[in-house]
């Protein structure tokens, strides 16, 4: 059986922020003055200048901002030093067994799609790759409170908590975020973490297939799975994931060269360039799930329409298209570097998360959303036109009455000024004004009903409810 030489464990939670920008997220974060969470970048290379552009905090390229605990600030959360040795004992079977692991770093991550990322990057003593899959699996269940975690801090004086009081208290500082199966508020139990970590094994294990297998679900050792489809750069090199896993199994070979770059350099871009583009996949993904359910709600909103409703939705509609247009223009790449091993990972890497998939289903909303952007318009053109041409029709029947009693009254003026007949006289001429009066009273009937017309076709289309009770509830 193989063991592990090298080794490394990321643990990714997703989640939400509502702040108006990344940078308003930073500055609530880093404002205390006690340099609690620093700047930090990743040692990239082989990557296109615009995508290393994209973690730089000084380019208009940048779309997300990476942070790191200080680890004097540690403290603050009730978290051990980077050193410091944590026992795992976890629940079933295997509860007697206590596996020992450092917390080596802890690194925030905020893209601005208002997504972003909390990553606890940990690291285990366990030489078997059992012991390394169990680990990964139990630190994943945020939720369990049997799985305990135990520090020394003195001579047999042991400190036990859970993983709750490691995650917990972090997220308790930040405001108005939130967890992706809901709107308002973190819940412990909405955290679903996703792996990302890499081994080397001293020689190439019987169970080969099964680790990788094991590592892409972040399932522990006992679970039986099926082969799953994976990449592989190098013959003794592949990477296997899932939508919650992806994990690197490498091991070493008869060569000095060989194996002397899979234990330095290798390992050091597991790190960097095939972290950095991971994460900018898991914010595609994320990115493209809350757009999808954004354009969902203003679709289901269509069918209640009143004016000053449709002036609301408008706004938002074009709203959602811009910033869906925004993300395909700054986060959205298809080959990110000039080597093909880094661009086959990163394809890899997207069809686990099913970009593509979501792409897809977020652009045919899109074109649907373009669409009811168009029927908006015309809709609130059609509001504005009826009722432009009532106000006018109603200015139009009041002077129009004003002006056939002043006819009326001035056509009697005339003869009585130009006329000296007697009473008799003047009411058989009085037919006169009456008969110029009534010819402009039919002329001006006839404009009122055509106008009255033209005002009925403009009148907008409203759902039947509406017509009746005139109002929306």
């Amino acid at each position: 059986m193989a063991n592990i030489i090298k080794q490394f464990s990321k643990q990714i939670i997703p989640f939400a922020y509502k702040l108006a920008d990344k940078e308003q997220f930073v500055n609530q974060v880093t404002s205390s003055g006690q340099r609690i969470w620093i700047e930090k970048t990743f040692k990239t290379n082989h990557l296109f200048e615009h995508i290393n552009q994209k973690q730089n905090a000084n380019s208009e390229q940048c779309i997300v901002r990476a942070l790191t605990l200080n680890d004097a600030a540690r403290a603050n959360y009730d978290l051990v030093g980077a050193n410091s040795t944590i026992l795992l004992s976890v629940r079933g079977k295997q509860s007697n067994k206590q596996l020992s692991i450092k917390l080596k770093s802890v690194s925030l991550y905020l893209f601005e799609t208002n997504v972003a990322f909390l990553e606890y990057d940990w690291e285990y003593a366990e030489e078997k790759t059992n012991d390394y899959l169990n680990a990964n699996y139990f630190l994943a269940e945020l939720k369990s409170k049997e799985n305990l975690l135990r520090v020394k801090t003195g001579k047999d004086e042991y400190r036990e908590f859970t993983l709750e009081s490691v995650v917990m208290p972090i997220f308790k500082t930040f405001d108005a975020v939130y967890g992706f199966d809901r709107r308002d508020g973190i819940s412990f139990y909405d955290l679903k973490p996703i792996l990302f970590s890499a081994v080397v094994l001293d020689q190439k294990d019987e169970d080969f297939d099964e680790i990788l297998s094991h590592g892409a679900y972040n399932f522990k050792e006992s679970y039986q799975t099926d082969v799953v489809k994976c990449y592989s750069p190098f013959t003794n090199s592949h990477w296997c994931g899932s939508d919650s896993a992806m994990i690197n199994l490498s091991y070493l070979v008869d060569d000095e060269k060989t194996n002397d770059f899979f234990q330095t350099q290798f390992i050091h871009a597991a790190r960097n360039n095939y972290f950095y583009l991971y994460l900018l996949t898991l914010n595609q993904k994320f990115t493209l799930l809350k757009r999808i359910s954004q354009v969902s709600k203003i679709n289901a909103k269509y069918s209640e329409i009143n004016e000053q409703m449709l002036e609301s939705d408008s706004t938002a509609v074009a709203k959602t298209i811009g910033k869906s247009q925004l993300y395909e223009t700054r986060c959205n790449f298809k080959c990110p570097s000039s080597m093909n091993h880094i661009n086959e990972f990163y394809d890899y890497a997207r069809s686990t998360q099913k970009t593509d998939v979501f792409e897809k289903e977020l652009q045919s909303k899109i074109n649907s959303l373009s669409q009811i952007q168009t029927t908006y318009q015309k809709q609130l053109k059609s509001f504005k036109e009826y009722r432009q041409t009532k106000m006018l029709f109603w200015v139009f029947l009041i002077t129009s009455f004003i002006g056939s009693i002043t006819m009326f009254n001035s056509c009697c003026k005339i003869i009585k000024d130009l006329f000296d007949f007697t009473v008799w006289e003047r009411l058989e001429f009085l037919s006169i004004p009456i008969i110029l009066t009534l010819l402009f009273i039919v002329g001006i009937g006839i404009q009122v009903v055509i106008k009255y017309r033209e005002m009925k076709r403009l009148k907008p289309n409203l759902p039947r409810k509406q017509r009746k009770d005139k109002t929306i509830k």
